[in-house]
């Protein structure tokens, strides 16, 4: 691996994107383990069994909320994922464009080619 230093802009950038990045995964973190607290709850108010109409009407809204509190948990891990590829990805392009930019092509006067140095 090339290793090169940043240029101020390019410094600048990739912190910025990095702090983006971090805010957003903490963001999702909380997001997630809020849903989490949420369907627990949900869960210890189902009832176990149900006597009557309106235990059932209770238990089927209980479970239909707990239902899409789990979705959205999937939904915000799912996107945690994704963000995390986002992220590398960024920082290979990152790292793609500093070596990109260290490699200066020099002209070999004896050769009459040029080379990378």
């Amino acid at each position: 691996m090339i290793t090169t230093k940043l240029s101020p802009e390019d410094a600048a950038a990739k912190e910025t994107a990095e702090a983006r990045l971090a805010r957003q995964r903490a963001m999702l973190q909380e997001l997630a383990e809020i849903g989490m607290s949420i369907a627990r709850a949900i869960r210890a108010q189902s009832p176990i069994v149900v006597e009557t109409q309106a235990d059932m009407a209770t238990r089927r809204d209980l479970d239909l909320t707990l239902a899409r509190t789990y979705r959205e948990v999937r939904l915000t891990r799912a996107l945690e994922a994704r963000l995390a590829r986002q992220a590398a990805e960024l920082k290979d392009r990152a790292e793609a464009d500093v070596a990109r930019r260290a490699v200066v092509p020099r002209h070999n006067g004896e050769s009459g080619r040029n080379t990378i140095h």
